[in-house]
């Protein structure tokens, strides 16, 4: 009943479809193609929908065709019609409310029903239809979305044949993704996944303006927050891109309000595939076309909005609430035409070929001054640039207009590996001090891109929200700090955050021990464990500490001692609270229906931030991450269940948990006997509940013995190979080796085995005989072994589907709850045991570190150089090479 895909599902799909046209296309036009698609099939279900919920019945949807034959249609009660003008308001009503109107033979789902009759041509004017169906009033919103169908088709084959080939293919893959509303940017997924996947040739040309989701979604928490009271947003992006931007704020704001349109949205984007991309995103993302303005055209050239009709005397400076960017990085742009361009003329004119300011200076003029916010992508240099950029820098400071800036980790986009920043402003501050946030360590690894985790992205937007000071992360600058260092911007000269390398003492490395100054440095560590250092280190009478114990004993010191215990178990507390306030938020199966699975991990995060204590050694933001890592399964899964709570409420239908289990369960049948009709479960799979939580919850001891004779399975193949690899290669011959394969015959070894125990010869200890007799009976208990598994196991299977369909309400809830919180609970309990054991290595490199000192080097120098002048003194040779060995005597001090 669920219609949601997961992204690593989308992902193999997306890639289905790209193989599908290598052969055609450029691996950057990919993306117009799939895209492309996508949006029809989205504009099709929409169109579908509504005619559905204005009454319309589906047997009558192909009525709405100018192709259609009437000659043997009746208009009377049985059908949505009355005349053929009722059909013709009906294609004028969608036309006026949605934009365009599609012909019931060029519907998504009449190509896939009619594949077989279905010609290129078909799909060719099927875009020709639609783009002359267009409601003026939105031509702006669709005109040329779909040109490439219209005018590209040519790339797809050198003839009709080819092309209807790879159209029929596309079509059909793309007929596995759902087009209705997912939890994330279905779009800019896809665009970031086929970036992602071709990035050697499509990154510099798709990247530079694809604005990765991570930096998207830190942007929007800032904006939204700021914005959070107001119930009507209007946000701009000038240089619009794939249009996440704009999609990430909206969505971020309507978290904080529940209005059906709080937002507006205003976009522009130069390059024609980007501007549809756009268009594309907004559109499938359900919003009123009345709420969307976008407009092809350069931002830096002619400014906007609004223009209508490109009439320039219809412009109207207009102010939002929110502008957000990511523009091209130091472009070139003609900054002789706009010395007197109200948007710059009070900040000055950005170079001619770095147009980073002048970007920011559009963003700014379009700010609603009493309260509205920007943020803006911008190279590292902009910082500390001289010239105009710093008379266009010190005057923003001096306004009091930079708020926030973001340092972001390098590689952070695709196509560029510079450093950028993120830079927030404000038109009207009461204050003039500036909020710096090194990012730049901030990150995790994927590929050859690094980028935020959830966890990072929340600690830096309410670092930046909640305007906080975290030492070595963030720091909030005065003015007069700022007008010191000459207005340079530089995160660098405020925050000190670059990875220390590491120290050494000199007292240490020539004579031995570890200071206390660098044992201070694991205070954090030896403030909560008290007495650890007292049982690990001692002082000599140097005043310098050593290591009391062996090395080897350090962990168990630790782990024995009744703070640290106290320590893990406070985390099992945790994690039994943790599970106790979710059965609060969720105590039965039928109340998910009123979880929204939006919410669930709202909830799950405030209980992280609000009600756990702070706890000595972890950060909450690691906590928060184990519980985004495992949010997904359960709000797909609260979702799912929720439907079909909801669609059977007005029913009194009993049993609906029995329901959920069998749709969502897959079984494969077999019969009991050869020829028999009794059948018996072979195999059972559920999206639901796996096999494993029933088994493991039911049949737990005959599960775990099966388990144990898997494994003695395993430990048998390697007793076999192992006896096997001491058998020498004279007693292997053809009964028993297969010399061309490489490996040994076991029928061969069985047979060997059956003829030395007929013999009754005395076998004697580590004989080759004696190898061969054992190996034969690890076969043997290998086969009685998988019999006991094979007879066993099919039984297990049949038992636990029987026992999956006649789960009470109470139990199927209780294992899907063991299901959602069991990898939570065990992350909580284990991220305790993780710090202390990096604290016991560290501990256990320090013993190390100063181990063998300079002094016990020169020693050891000293000693072998005295062994090698004894050896040297005795060796005789002829007279050449003993004046050379004398020399060396002499260099090593002998006499």
């Amino acid at each position: 009943m669920g219609n949601k895909i997961t992204k690593q599902k989308l992902g193999s799909i997306v890639w289905e479809s790209a193989n599908k046209l290598r052969k055609n296309l450029e691996a950057h036009e990919y993306k117009d193609y799939i895209l492309g698609i996508l949006l029809y099939k989205f504009l099709c279900e929409k169109q579908t929908n509504w005619l559905l919920s204005n009454g319309i019945w589906k047997s009558d949807l192909k009525c709405l065709d100018s192709k259609f034959d009437f000659s043997n249609f009746k208009f009377d009660d049985n059908t949505s019609f009355g005349s053929t003008e009722e059909i013709e308001d009906t294609k004028h009503s969608c036309i006026e409310t949605n934009g365009y109107f599609i012909e019931y033979r060029n519907l998504f789902n009449s190509w896939i029903e009619n594949k077989n009759v279905f010609e290129i041509q078909d799909f060719q004017l099927a875009f020709n239809e639609f783009s002359r169906s267009i409601n003026e009033k939105y031509d702006y919103l669709f005109q040329d979305i779909f040109s490439v169908f219209e005018k590209s088709l040519d790339k797809l084959g050198s003839n009709s044949t080819e092309q209807k080939e790879t159209i029929n293919n596309l079509i059909d893959t793309m007929n596995k993704i759902p087009t209705s509303s997912q939890d994330y940017d279905v779009l800019g997924f896809i665009y970031e996944y086929l970036i992602a996947q071709f990035a050697s040739s499509a990154g510099k040309k798709a990247g530079e303006f694809y604005t990765p989701h991570e930096v998207s979604d830190l942007m929007s928490k800032i904006i939204a927050y700021h914005l959070k009271d107001k119930n009507t947003i209007s946000i701009y992006d000038p240089t619009s891109g794939s249009g996440s931007l704009l999609l990430n704020i909206g969505d971020e704001f309507k978290k904080y309000n529940k209005g059906s349109s709080p937002v507006t949205y205003y976009a522009q984007e130069l390059k024609n595939e980007t501007f549809n991309l756009t268009r594309m995103n907004l559109i499938m993302r359900n919003i009123n076309p009345n709420e969307i303005n976008v407009r092809r055209g350069d931002t830096l050239e002619t400014d906007w909005p609004m223009f209508k009709n490109e009439d320039l005397s219809t412009y109207k400076h207009l102010t939002v609430d929110a502008v957000v960017s990511n523009p091209p990085y130091s472009q070139e742009w003609s900054s002789e035409k706009h010395t007197n361009d109200p948007r710059y003329i009070e900040y000055g004119i950005a170079p001619k070929k770095k147009a980073d300011y002048a970007f920011l200076l559009h963003d700014l003029y379009h700010v609603d001054p009493r309260d509205g916010i920007m943020a803006i992508v911008l190279p590292h240099g902009v910082l500390f640039r001289g010239n105009a950029e710093k008379q266009i820098r010190q005057k923003l400071v001096e306004n009091h207009q930079i708020d926030t800036i973001i340092g972001l980790p390098s590689n952070m986009f695709f196509g560029t590996g510079i450093p950028t920043i993120i830079m927030i402003l404000k038109k009207q501050r009461p204050t003039s001090d500036i909020l710096f946030v090194d990012a730049s360590q901030l990150y995790i690894k994927e590929g050859k891109n690094n980028k935020f985790s959830k966890s990072q992205i929340k600690k830096i937007a309410d670092t930046v929200n909640n305007r906080q000071e975290v030492e070595n992360f963030s720091k909030i600058v005065k003015f007069e700090e700022i007008k010191e260092n000459d207005f340079n911007l530089n995160i660098s000269r405020y925050i000190d955050n670059f990875k220390k390398q590491e120290q050494y003492d000199l007292h240490s490395l020539m004579i031995g021990g570890i200071s206390k100054q660098e044992l201070d440095s694991y205070n954090s560590f030896f403030s909560v464990f008290k007495n650890i250092k007292d049982k690990l280190f001692k002082l000599d009478q140097n005043n310098y500490l050593n290591l009391k114990v062996d090395q080897d004993q350090i962990r168990d010191i630790v782990y024995l001692d009744s703070d640290v215990n106290k320590y893990l178990e406070h985390f099992k507390q945790l994690s039994n609270n943790f599970l106790n306030h979710f059965k609060t938020l969720v105590p039965s199966l039928i109340d998910i229906k009123n979880i929204n699975s939006a919410e669930i991990e709202k909830l799950l995060s405030d209980y992280i931030f609000n009600q756990v204590e702070q706890i000595d050694l972890i950060d909450k933001y690691d906590l928060y991450q184990i519980v985004i890592d495992n949010i997904d399964v359960i709000k797909e899964n609260i979702e799912l269940i929720s439907k079909y709570y909801i669609d059977n409420e007005n029913e009194a239908k009993q049993n609906i948990h029995l329901e959920i289990l069998k749709d969502e369960s897959t079984v494969i049948w077999e019969a009991k006997k050869k020829n028999s009709e009794d059948v018996v479960v072979k195999e059972w799979t559920s999206t639901i509940l796996d096999p494993v939580y029933i088994k493991n919850n039911y049949f737990k001891d005959i599960y775990d013995y099966l388990n144990s004779q898997q494994e003695r399975i395993e430990e048998i193949n390697s007793e076999i190979e192992n006896t096997l690899s001491l058998i020498e290669q004279e007693d292997k011959t053809e009964d028993i080796y297969d010399f061309e394969k490489e490996e040994f015959n076991k029928t061969g070894i069985e047979n060997l085995a059956k003829s030395i125990k007929k013999s009754n010869q005395i076998v004697e200890v580590d004989s080759f005989e004696e190898k061969i007799v054992n190996v034969s009976k690890l076969y043997e208990q290998q086969v009685e072994i998988k019999k006991y598994i094979n007879s066993t196991n099919k039984q297990l299977i049949n038992d636990s589907y029987n026992k999956y369909l006649s789960l009470s309400e109470n139990e199927f809830y209780e294992l899907l709850v063991i299901k959602w919180l069991n990898n939570i609970v065990r992350m909580f309990e284990q991220k305790p045991v993780d710090v202390i054991d990096s604290y016991i290595s560290k501990f256990e490199l320090l013993s190390k570190k100063y181990e063998d000192t300079l002094e016990d080097i020169n020693n050891q120098i000293l000693k072998s150089e005295k062994e090698l002048l004894n050896l040297l003194k005795d060796l005789t040779g002829e007279e050449s090479d003993m004046r050379a060995i004398d020399e060396l005597i002499k260099i090593l001090g002998g006499n």
